[in-house]
């Protein structure tokens, strides 16, 4: 099984850009197991009590009470970092968000909205609301395995059948070149420890609840971002539950 490591490279220019499905793996083995559905708390790290192997977090959505999440022993923690392009290596798998300036097109269809969506209605119809204000778009993204540093490229893998199996490097089905610039950001996911849960964090705690309604965390992700939660099948979602603190934890 090939060992990869994970990056994020963020308005990066992609040179062209194809959709493509997201397959990530740490060194070792994948990152996924989030995407069932485990009790999860989504939100930010507001106090931390390690005697009590706890973290208080104000939750994203939802509930605005702020729970105790309790950290089992053998708690898996990764948590994305910075890096340089430096430390990218042959072999690294990236996810890759930014803009491209050239795309490889395969297919172009001219299909004018005005045709589609005809401006005429019935007599006495009410007239249409006025349009909104355009929404920022957010930028595309795609996942594959870095082909080459000087050039910078990377290559999309088909995605497997079966995502629960070992990831093994395979041909790539086509192409991209990236060009970063004093803008782009480098972030790598590694493997952490509680230790290194700070106040201010962003984070998304899975495991199970007791009767209390306390949630202990098995597994808990540190500022990952809404694209690489997306991509491990964690998108944002609020704390479940009652929100019980830990019995003196926050004394």
């Amino acid at each position: 099984m090939l060992k990869t490591r994970t990056f994020l490279v963020l308005a990066a220019c992609l040179v062209p850009i194809i959709a493509a499905s997201v397959a990530l793996a740490q060194r070792g083995g994948g990152v996924g197991g989030f995407g069932g559905r485990s009790p999860m708390v989504t939100g930010t790290v507001t106090q931390l009590n390690p005697s009590f192997g706890a973290i208080e977090v104000q939750p994203e959505f939802g509930q605005q009470t702020k729970q105790w999440v309790g950290l089992a022993t053998d708690v898996s923690v990764l948590k994305r970092v910075e890096a340089k392009v430096a430390d990218l290596q042959v072999g690294d798998r990236v996810m890759v968000s930014g803009w491209p300036t050239t795309i490889k097109v395969d297919e172009l269809t001219q299909a004018n909205a005005a045709e589609l969506m005809p401006s005429s209605r019935p007599a006495g119809a009410q007239a249409p609301n006025p349009p909104a204000a355009p929404q920022q778009p957010q930028a595309p993204t795609v996942s594959g395995r870095i082909i080459s540093l000087d050039p910078l490229n990377i290559g999309i893998e088909g995605q497997p059948s079966d995502a629960s199996a070992p990831q093994v490097a395979s041909a790539p089905i086509a192409e991209i070149s990236l060009s970063l610039d004093a803008n782009s950001k480098v972030m790598q996911v590694v493997k952490a420890t509680v230790d290194d849960i700070q106040v201010g964090d962003e984070v998304v705690a899975s495991g199970q609840r007791d009767e209390a309604g306390l949630l202990t965390a098995s597994r808990v992700l540190v500022n990952m971002g809404m694209g690489m939660r997306g991509a491990m099948g964690m998108g944002g979602m609020g704390g479940m539950g009652g929100g019980m603190g830990r019995r003196g934890a926050g004394q």
